[in-house]
């Protein structure tokens, strides 16, 4: 997928990599992002799959995702064909997760018990995203 979308302007630049409610201000009815970390090069399309992810659970995502994506488009393109891979991306983030969780655990940071849930867990999203 990475390939077919290429790595012009269009697609590809600087993203936050970490967009989740988690890193979200809400303030006087504005969103204001914080934790720029793991900021760096990637796709668009994969910058905004953490928060459609943190989403996808809730009863309203049927009109959540629409909205968001609304809004996403009244600030960046997005061509409509690139819905289609958004699911795809959702799993990328929980694999990423996956690895960072290891990471976290071989520096001491996880209890070898709570990786395995967390592991099992990120495991199960991924089949079901890509379902």
């Amino acid at each position: 997928m990475f390939h077919r979308l290429g790595h012009d302007a269009t697609q590809f630049g600087i993203i936050h990599a970490d967009f989740i409610f988690m890193n979200c201000q809400f303030s006087h009815g504005r969103v204001q992002v914080l934790d720029f970390d793991d900021c760096g090069f990637g796709y668009f399309l994969y910058d905004m799959c953490p928060l459609l992810g943190n989403l996808k659970n809730s009863a309203q995502y049927a009109t959540l995702r629409p909205a968001f994506l609304a809004g996403y488009r009244s600030v960046r393109p997005l061509p409509l064909e690139h819905e289609a891979h958004i699911d795809l991306f959702i799993a990328a983030r929980h694999a990423t997760t996956i690895l960072w969780a290891a990471g976290v655990q071989r520096n001491g940071g996880m209890l070898q018990q709570d990786l395995a849930e967390h592991i099992a867990y990120r495991m199960r999203e991924v089949r079901r995203h890509l379902a």
